[in-house]
């Protein structure tokens, strides 16, 4: 019926309008053109500021024979608001997204530089706070990392906490790590330090014994370092905690840089040692951790 597609809008301020649902998407879709060249911005700023304002929430929807709350901005508006070079239609359409929209939004053609920058620094918030959603909604890894790739090629910032769980081993589930008993030689703390939790993914803290780290990640001796389940997971979250700190960077956080830092100190204090050459063969062997570190730790490099 009629009845069906009316709803009755309340804005934050407490003003209320019932109103056809498809006139609401129209003009949603009107802003997504952006302001016309000639006299009447006024009314396009008029018209952002009724639904998209900067200074209160979006008003809510309701189904009028219901009662139950509607849903405002269905998947295919929000691809266009972010499909739109109107910075704040960009903005509302990615409030409280969830980890399958962001992955599907990624993907999408004719995404505008700026708002991909943004939609990767959302997947970049995700690796940080639901990694294990995030990790399971993705079909294909490698198709998504080079996606990403592309994107960055294009001039977009951000994705970098992303890409790296995209090069990385899957996240361990809780009591699936085969780390070393304790006691049994000087790995195990640095092994009691990562312990896995079903929450979160490993950290690396920046208190840790880095250069120890380091070296049995990269061994000295010609021992295939990765085929070691602790060696493996001390990679994954050192990987883990630099990509966390991108992600911190590139939000606008600032930091110090406390793991990346005391990553160069360590290369340093290893290169100046008897073991550099081994050290320098076991990077170029393990070609794959070590790039991932690496760049990372370029980044850090360029933000200083």
């Amino acid at each position: 019926s009629e009845s069906q597609d009316q709803i009755f809008i309340r804005w934050a301020s407490g003003e209320t309008a019932t109103m056809h649902i498809l006139v609401v998407h129209a003009l949603v879709i009107l802003l997504t053109l952006g302001p016309l060249d000639g006299t009447r911005n006024g009314d396009f700023a008029y018209l952002l500021d009724v639904w998209f304002s900067d200074r209160q929430p979006l008003p809510t929807a309701f189904l009028v024979d219901t009662s139950e709350e509607a849903l405002l901005l269905p998947d295919w508006l929000k691809l266009r608001m972010i499909r739109s070079e109107v910075s704040r239609l960009v903005d509302a359409a990615l409030q409280e997204l969830e980890v399958q929209q962001l992955i599907l939004f990624v993907q999408s053609f004719g995404i505008p530089v700026c708002s991909m920058s943004k939609l990767l620094h959302h997947l970049d918030q995700a690796v940080t706070s639901d990694p294990y959603t995030l990790e399971h909604n993705i079909m294909d890894k490698n198709y998504m990392a080079q996606l990403v790739d592309v994107q960055h090629e294009r001039g977009a910032t951000g994705g970098f906490a992303f890409h790296s769980i995209l090069a990385a081993a899957p996240l361990p589930q809780t009591d699936a790590l085969d780390m070393k008993k304790p006691g049994t030689g000087p790995s195990s703390a640095r092994a009691d330090a990562v312990q896995p939790s079903s929450h979160r993914p490993l950290f690396i803290d920046p208190d840790e014994d880095v250069t120890a780290v380091l070296l049995q990640i990269f061994p000295p001796r010609c021992e295939p370092g990765l085929g070691d389940p602790a060696a493996r997971q001390l990679s994954l979250a050192l990987q883990r905690s630099l990509a966390q700190e991108a992600a911190t960077a590139s939000g606008g956080a600032g930091g110090g840089g406390g793991v990346s830092l005391r990553i160069l100190q360590a290369l340093q204090r290893i290169l100046a040692s008897q073991h550099r050459a081994a050290f320098v063969g076991a990077v170029f062997r393990l070609h794959s951790p070590a790039c991932q570190i690496l760049r990372y730790l370029r980044r850090f490099q360029v933000r200083c």
